[in-house]
């Protein structure tokens, strides 16, 4: 024997917080949307996905005095690390959005089931006696004097400077 349950009515919920679409309960007007954000809830669901926000240096208007793109140079430290040290960099990996890692793979360079690497030139490699694969710490030299280091990372040769 089937039962159709029905859910109690529930009064005074304010339709505003029941996510995008949702009636509004009287009361104050929202707030204006952010530039770019006008009538959001409709504009998101248009085929076939979506719409872009206005970003004016994609469209070449620069809003800078000269009204053109405007560069500026800084001085940059020796990047050349003392003898026997070398300069670690960070890279993007494939499947990583911001600092979210969302998979142990990098299709960018090959890479499959391993986020603890270490990729190295290979000649810097052969200097240390590493073969690929090998088994690293990591210890850095920051300038607060501070030594950290990471654990078991594995050395990959790629094509690095």
């Amino acid at each position: 024997m089937l039962h159709h349950v029905r859910a109690p009515r529930r009064r005074g919920i304010d339709r505003a917080h029941q996510g995008a679409g949702a009636e509004r309960a009287p009361g104050p007007p929202p707030t204006p949307s952010p530039e770019g954000f006008e009538d959001f809830n409709r504009r998101v669901r248009q085929p076939p996905h979506g719409f872009r926000l206005r970003r004016p240096a994609r469209e070449r208007i620069f809003l800078t005095p000269s009204g053109r793109a405007e560069f500026s140079l800084a001085p940059l430290n020796d990047p050349t690390p003392a003898a026997g040290l070398l300069t670690l960099a960070t890279v993007r990996s494939h499947d990583q959005w911001n600092t979210t890692i969302y998979s142990d793979d990098d299709r960018y360079r090959g890479v499959k089931n391993l986020r603890t690497l270490l990729f190295m030139n290979a000649a810097d490699m052969r200097e240390r006696g590493l073969t690929d694969r090998a088994e690293v710490d990591i210890t850095s030299l920051a300038k607060d004097g501070i030594r950290r280091t990471v654990r078991r990372y594995r050395a990959l040769a790629h094509d690095l400077p």
